[in-house]
């Protein structure tokens, strides 16, 4: 497979904490460390408590976004020098269990913008709007004003305009494909609103390698707020319609020349489509085999830990 760049993917969101979904499973002997230089070692762990849930919510500027521990996180990881030593994302996280404040707390938290992906239950394989997977977070200096922002790179695989029915709304859908520090390829799925819609589209061709600042919107879909007359008084609030969260491109320097280190050349793009359509299918077959299993793991993806800083978004 032709040599790449991990894709720069970050993410900042500063906000009120709102709900935390984390728990220590206790400690126990764990095997950590990467596949050549594993160790086994007695240490806790912390993981999702619910893990169909995200890891916690912070509200920014009165709205929900989430960020996610997809894995459990190992109290102790091997270091470059293969010695056990304490793992920094597994204090940040025990610090928020311990000393952050649900409703009260203000934080700014650092993380990437991972793909969001699985095999459902009809055994075909999902792809949902990205997510924020957590790298840090501190309740120190943090900022006054409420945002949710970062940036990624990749090549744009695609972009359509988005339709309601048969109109088009004016906003266009992107699809980026970036690389993880593996030089796994994965989807990016972004919005444009209608009023930079041209600009990216006189900016960027498909194929083009690009980075771009992206937004985090919560955004309501149909229905509407609404009150009714009574006896006296009024009665509650009702809003209708759903909620969905995006990813919202704000900006973006121009395309990458051949000499960037983050542009990505189309034998890379094509080894790795490759290597990833191997991974679904075998991540589709690995569920089915398990369908009929009772050995299955209840915390799910629990049992992948995270026992390595170095497998951070930066």
């Amino acid at each position: 497979m032709a040599e790449v760049k991990k894709s720069i993917s970050s993410m900042q969101v500063v906000g009120t904490l709102k709900e935390i979904n984390l728990s220590r499973e206790g400690v126990s002997k764990r095997e950590i460390g990467r596949n050549d230089n594993k160790k086994t070692v007695e240490c806790n762990r912390i993981s999702k408590t619910e893990f169909k849930n995200p890891a916690f919510v912070i509200e920014v500027n009165g709205q929900p976004v989430e960020v996610d521990v997809t894995f459990g996180v190992d109290e102790k990881y091997v270091d470059k020098d293969g010695k056990i030593a304490d793992n920094p994302k597994y204090k940040a996280l025990a610090t928020i269990i311990d000393t952050f404040v649900c409703g009260e707390t203000r934080v700014k938290v650092d993380g990437s913008i991972n793909a969001n992906e699985y095999v459902g239950q009809d055994g075909q394989w999902k792809t949902l709007t990205p997510k924020i997977e957590f790298f840090s977070a501190t309740h120190s200096n943090v900022p006054e004003e409420d945002y949710a922002e970062g940036a990624v790179s990749g090549i744009v695989r695609s972009k359509r305009p988005e339709m309601k029915g048969d109109d088009e709304t004016g906003r266009l859908l992107v699809q980026l494909m970036s690389f993880d520090y593996k030089g796994s390829i994965y989807p990016v799925d972004l919005v444009v609103d209608a009023d930079l819609a041209d600009d990216f589209d006189n900016m960027y061709e498909t194929n083009s390698s690009v980075r771009v600042d992206v937004e985090v919107k919560v955004v309501q879909h149909g229905g509407k707020t609404t009150t009714e007359t009574t006896g006296f008084g009024r009665k509650a609030k009702r809003t209708s319609g759903y909620t969905t969260t995006e990813f919202q491109i704000i900006g973006g320097d121009e395309p990458f020349e051949e000499e960037n280190e983050y542009f990505i050349t189309a034998e890379a793009v094509k080894d790795a489509s490759a290597e990833r359509e191997v991974m679904i299918a075998k991540r589709i077959a690995d569920k089915q085999s398990k369908s009929g299993s009772s050995t299955a793991s209840v915390k799910g993806a629990s049992q992948f830990a995270d026992s390595t800083p170095a497998n951070l978004p930066f």
